[in-house]
């Protein structure tokens, strides 16, 4: 147990926590997107861009290209959000 603990600390602080970062704002951003806020648009442009950082410090091609598409999908519906204008019960 003691030795995966280590592997896994070891192998998360070689990529600097970047990829630990990407994973918390995306759960973030998916969080905040399913309660309505366009704060969640931010939050998960910053987690694709971390984990474009951790695909260069990975040199993980298909992570950066797919991150790098995720982050223009997320500015597109910064871009496009509107609010919502109904009212629920």
């Amino acid at each position: 147990m003691v030795v995966a603990m280590d592997l896994t600390f070891e192998t998360a602080a070689g990529y600097y926590f970047i990829d630990l970062l990407g994973i918390i704002c995306m759960l973030a951003s998916i969080w905040l997107l399913g309660n309505q806020r366009r704060s969640g648009f931010v939050i998960g442009l910053v987690g694709a861009t971390s984990f474009v950082v951790f695909g260069v410090l990975a040199l993980s091609l298909f992570a950066i290209i797919g991150n790098s598409i995720l982050a223009v999908i997320y500015i597109r519906g910064w871009i496009r959000w509107k609010p919502s204008t109904s009212t629920t019960v």
